[in-house]
């Protein structure tokens, strides 16, 4: 995208105003940016706190105007990536990959650090270079998870080991959308929502084609009533979920409720708030992903099943029997963050 298309959205959500070259005549307070800088939000913050008239250095050699300045304006140093010049192609290709590296969470869990987010950057990036969108990349999302539900829904092993590796190749490219947002800052609500809407797609694709495929197989009466009721528990759940998030996130994404979840094991006194804390830390879904990719390589869906059920029913029990705790965590995380 063109820079000076990012630094309008960027000066916008930072709430100062776009005054232009003529603007700028006689305002002591106006930032001069050329036209190979790109901003980031933290640099409004950092100038919060200073009193113009300064020359704002950036740790690549960048300089930007903070005020009426001349010869012997004195220079801030920036400890930190506040700036960008991007006058060249190594700086525009140092840029790329500053700007992408943050785009992770404070939520990602280990996997998704240092397994997921390599990879999903590296379709990051090069979707950005081509011009594609981040619903572009929630689009894929979704084929991903209906090839994923089509190749559970196929009879053997090779195909179910096919499902876990799609199922985890679904996890990874997960995360290409919200970055591709981040980085061009068009992150916003609607993205969120079109993001959690293909992650449930995936899921319900996904248990749909297991036990399709779990018939065509051959189940018996009992396991089939079971896979049945944890089918309809794991569809209800999965809408309370998003009932939640739709009610008390400030951008209706699932993370919020792992947030929640979070936050209310730290206020809580009970241990089973706590212990269920700690389970979804063990299995959020980058981790989730992986284990079920290699428990599909078994062969067993009779396994996965077990492991799914057990989730599903630690996740009802926490809505059932925690709610108050999780709509009390909620309002703080909102209030926390001026929402």
């Amino acid at each position: 995208m063109r820079v000076r298309d990012r630094n309008e959205r960027v000066i916008v959500r930072s709430g100062a105003a776009l005054v232009g070259a003529t603007g700028a005549d006689g305002d002591d307070r106006t930032l001069i940016v050329p036209d190979d800088i790109v901003l980031e939000q933290s640099l409004f913050g950092v100038l919060q706190d200073l009193e113009p008239p300064l020359r704002l250095r950036a740790p690549d050699g960048a300089e930007l105007d903070w005020g009426l300045v001349s010869e012997e304006t004195p220079v801030h140093h920036l400890s930190e990536y506040d700036f960008l010049d991007v006058s060249d192609r190594s700086k525009r290709s140092q840029a790329e990959r500053i700007l992408l590296l943050r785009t992770g969470k404070s939520s990602d869990g280990f996997v998704s650090r240092r397994f997921n987010r390599p990879q999903s950057r590296f379709f990051s990036r090069w979707f950005l270079k081509a011009g594609l969108s981040a619903n572009a990349a929630s689009a894929i999302s979704v084929v991903i998870g209906l090839g994923c539900g089509f190749a559970a829904a196929q009879p053997g092993a090779l195909w179910l080991a096919a499902t876990g590796v799609l199922f985890q190749l679904a996890s990874m490219f997960d995360g290409v959308d919200g970055e591709m947002a981040r980085v061009t800052v068009r992150d916003s609500k609607l993205g969120a929502a079109i993001d959690s809407a293909a992650d449930n797609l995936t899921y319900l694709a996904t248990l749909v084609g297991f036990g399709v495929g779990w018939a065509r197989e051959g189940i018996t009466e009992v396991e089939a009533w079971s896979l049945v009721t944890i089918s309809v528990m794991i569809v209800v759940t999965l809408f309370l979920v998003l009932f939640f998030v739709r009610k008390y996130a400030p951008n209706a994404s699932f993370v919020f409720f792992d947030r929640s979840v979070r936050r209310a094991a730290q206020e809580a006194s009970g241990v089973s708030l706590r212990a269920i804390d700690i389970f979804f830390r063990a299995t959020r879904r980058d981790l989730l992903a992986l284990i079920l990719m290699f428990a599909s390589f078994l062969g067993s869906r009779f396994a996965i099943f077990c492991l799914v059920g057990f989730g599903v029913l630690i996740a009802d029990y926490l809505l059932l029997f925690h709610r108050r705790d999780l709509i009390h965590a909620a309002g703080l995380l909102r209030a926390e963050e001026g929402c």
